[in-house]
């Protein structure tokens, strides 16, 4: 089976291929090893693809901390994390569960999209995400360090 037949099984991987995949059977986009600095070891791909977190436990670093598990957790095959930082605010409602919805206070973010995808851009960019140019999507090389717990609570409260 080849990667575009495997990002092509799921809506939410199918969007990855034009910036992951390359042309003529290369595993990595050249984009993609531009944007990484050709700092990746292995030519397989973790896709995280969704964070919710209740109100009462925001504001303290725990979706950063909580990413960063994930990718130690995950990422240990894998030379590229991919991320495609998506307001949930912004999600159709049929799609989310009016009460989880409820739960999650999604109706009490802001209503610009511009603004609220840039924040969570900027967000996981304190993991070391960098957003690759013309798409929704941030990546980042496994060979990077993390920074340390302290520090992304640090960079939160700062």
């Amino acid at each position: 089976m080849s990667a575009s037949d495997i990002l092509d099984a799921y809506q939410h991987t199918f969007e990855y291929a034009d910036a992951v995949l390359g042309s003529n059977g290369s595993l990595f986009s050249e984009r993609l090893q531009d944007l990484l600095g050709d700092e990746i070891w292995n030519f397989n791909l973790l896709i995280l693809d969704r964070i919710e977190l209740l109100p009462k436990y925001r504001g303290r670093s725990l979706g950063l901390l909580v990413m960063r598990s994930l990718i130690e957790r995950f990422g240990a095959g894998a030379g590229v994390v991919g991320i495609k930082p998506f307001p949930l605010q912004f999600e159709l409602k049929e799609l989310s569960g009016s009460r989880w919805r409820t739960r999650l206070g999604l109706d009490n973010f802001p209503a610009d999209s511009k603004k609220a995808t840039r924040k969570l851009k900027d967000y996981y960019g304190k993991l070391g995400f960098v957003p690759m140019r013309s798409t929704p999507f941030t990546f980042l090389s496994t060979a990077w360090a993390l920074p340390t717990e302290k520090q992304l609570c640090a960079k939160v409260r700062g």
